[in-house]
């Protein structure tokens, strides 16, 4: 199954993207999660995850075709 990851600030610059098509088998944010962390080195990062505009903080979140998952760095602001 595919979901589409759109990346954000110090994330966009680890992945040199804005966003791409993952596979993943499992169905779960935990499985999307330990992937990325292997392809781009993130789990230094104190990310947050959104899927569809939500944000998760259940990494045993059940994923579905097509969903979209945004990867969140922290942000500052004033």
């Amino acid at each position: 199954m595919k979901v589409n990851v759109k990346y954000f600030g110090e994330v966009v610059d680890r992945t040199n993207k804005g966003e791409e098509a993952i596979t993943i088998e499992q169905n779960r944010l935990s499985e999307l999660v330990e992937i990325l962390n292997e392809r781009y080195l993130l789990a230094d990062l104190n990310l947050q995850f959104a899927v569809n505009e939500e944000i998760i903080s259940d990494s045993s979140f059940v994923l579905e075709e097509s969903d979209e998952v945004a990867l969140l760095p922290p942000f500052a602001g004033g």
